[in-house]
Order: C-alpha cells, then structure tokens, then sequence
C-alpha cells in the first residue's frame, strides 16, 4: 500500500521517556518539519537526538488517527511520561482526534518512564494492543454515551434555556463518563468492578438529575447503561 499511514512515537534515548506520538507516511517518523515547539524544546534538550519507533503501519488514514489518538491517552491516563503533542481539536469529547497534553519543560525529569527497562519490541507490542476494545461490554457503553452525547447535543439549546444549573451538571457529568471510558478502554488491564462503581459514584454524584424534568432521561439512560454493563 504506497499510501498507507503508520503510527509512530518519539523516545529519549536515555530515559525511554515517550514524547511524542503522531501518524504519517513516508518519512514523517523521522522528519524535522513542521513540529511544534514544544517538541522543539524538548528534542533542544536532547541535542537532537532521539528514537523513533513504527508502532503499526499499512493503516488508512482514519485507522492512523484511531490508533494515535489510543495511545496518546493510555500515555495520558496511566503513564508518567511527558509528551508534546498538541491539541488539534475543539472537541473536548473527541474520542479519535488529538488529545490534550501537557508538557512543562521547567518541571524535573521524570522518574518512571513506562518503558524505561522494555525492549523495543516490547514497547511496540504493548502499544499495539488494546485488550479491553475487544470487550463487547465495554464498547457497548460507549456506544451508548456517545449516542446520548449526540442526544445531548442536538438539545443543547433547549436543555439550557429550560434549567442552567442542571444543563451545566448534566454537560460535566457526560464529560466524566466519556473520560472514564476512554480511561478503561485505553488500559493495559481492567478490573470491571472498579470501573462500574467509579461509573456509579459519577451518576450519585448527579442525582438530582433523576428527578428533573427534561433531563431525567438522560439519567434513565446512563442508569440502564451501566446496568448493563453491570450483568
């Protein structure tokens, strides 16, 4: 496929410190060009060295985006690693477009790197695999949130001019389960009942939902969901 695009990351060669992950083809794994400045800083500090890595390749575009946007927020959620990536959408509920990353060049350097005693071939193999996205439980919920975002969405208006109150406690509260998703989902492991009560402490948090009109629906539907999850 001479058009297909991989997935790729950049590693301090010393620390094994994941700094930053993005798609290309070609030679854009190890291209110069048009990077941010945080990535500039960064490889600054590294006098321009650093290692690149394929992570998966003879991928579509949209398959590309996919996988990067998955390993850029297992980095995120569950690795100390720094990275410079930067924001490239408006969407704060995006699930396979750029995340946020924050990386301060002031702060000391990192202790634990994920991959800091890993071999390449094991760095490659750990972020080629998403276990819990072959779990038809978990995707099924996130179908489901992602079906009353939309919901959501479509109602924004309507929703706000009839309680701002309960608009803004229903937006967060989306919020929160679509992050916590996107948490598990991005994991190495899971423990199911972890992530169901931490579901659960999200929609308690938010019980006055239940009994308001026009926005008890919404808590209907993520009570079922998690229900289901829950079987």
């Amino acid at each position: 496929m001479i058009d297909s695009y991989y997935v790729y990351i950049h590693v301090n060669p010393e620390t094994k410190e994941i700094f930053y992950v993005g798609k290309g083809k070609g030679n854009r794994l190890t291209s110069l060009k048009s990077r941010n400045e945080l990535w500039q800083d960064y490889v600054r500090e590294l006098d321009g060295h650093f290692k690149t890595l394929k992570i998966k390749d003879g991928l579509t575009d949209s398959e590309a985006l996919s996988l990067e946007s998955q390993i850029i927020e297992r980095i995120e959620f569950h690795y100390e690693d720094r990275l410079t990536n930067i924001d490239q959408t408006d969407n704060m509920y995006a699930r396979d477009g750029i995340s946020v990353s924050f990386f301060d060049n002031s702060e000391e350097k990192i202790i634990s790197p994920r991959f800091a005693t890993s071999t390449e071939e094991q760095i490659v193999s750990t972020l080629s695999e998403f276990p819990n996205r072959r779990n038809q439980d978990l995707l099924a919920f996130e179908k489901a949130m992602d079906s009353l975002f939309d919901d959501f969405c479509d109602e924004m208006d309507d929703l706000e001019e009839i309680d701002e109150d309960h608009f803004f406690d229903l937006e967060y509260m989306i919020q929160d389960l679509i992050e916590e998703s996107s948490k598990v989902l991005s994991s190495e492991s899971l423990k199911l009942s972890d992530h169901v009560e931490e579901l659960k402490s999200i929609l308690l948090a938010n019980e006055d939902l239940g009994s308001a009109d026009a926005f008890e629906v919404y808590y209907e539907r993520i009570e079922e969901a998690i229900k289901e999850l829950e079987k």
